[in-house]
């Protein structure tokens, strides 16, 4: 892929992101007592999912659920809106060359990333998709070494649907 090409690609998915927070901010920003819809955070929690954004995503699923938020939903539409992110994740990592991506996260942390994602593979995406790590860069760098696209999505599926199991029973125990 071209440089310019990839920088087009770029520069779209920042807009997008733009549009997304330009529609959303009011969703984050109401009180407690009127907490933010389903649409909205499903939206959020994608966005927040996508590889050039540096987000801790999880701190709105403990704001939804501490609101009163079913929390079988909530798991439900986090893993399913995080899924999809990584998907869009790895096919834009699939079509990005290695310099293009080398240049939008450094070389250093393409190369930790990559170590990491070649000597370890399936623990490293399940690791990396259960706790706060950088999974959505792991997930473009798989998708730059062409692994297998079902496998990926099924590990980062298995990490994710136990982080936020985890996530909600720890709070239902704590808060209850």
């Amino acid at each position: 892929m071209k440089k310019s090409k990839a920088l087009y690609i770029l520069f779209v998915l920042i807009g997008l992101l733009a549009g997304f927070s330009i529609l959303f901010i009011p969703a984050i920003s109401t009180s407690p007592e009127q907490p933010p819809g389903l649409l909205y955070y499903t939206f959020l929690h994608f966005a927040g999912y996508l590889f050039f954004v540096v987000s801790f995503i999880e701190i709105l699923s403990v704001y939804m659920i501490r609101v009163g938020s079913n929390p079988y939903l909530i798991i439900l539409l986090s893993v399913v809106s995080a899924v999809a992110a990584l998907c869009v994740d790895y096919w834009i990592g699939r079509v990005m060359s290695t310099p293009v991506m080398i240049n939008l996260i450094g070389e250093k942390r393409y190369n930790r990333l990559r170590h990491r994602l070649v000597k370890y593979r399936d623990p490293a995406l399940f690791v990396f998709n259960l706790l706060p790590l950088s999974s959505p860069l792991l997930t473009a760098v798989a998708g730059i070494l062409r692994y297998d696209f079902s496998r990926v999505i099924l590990v980062s599926f298995l990490g994710l649907f136990f982080k936020y199991v985890i996530l909600a029973s720890a709070l239902l125990f704590v808060f209850s």
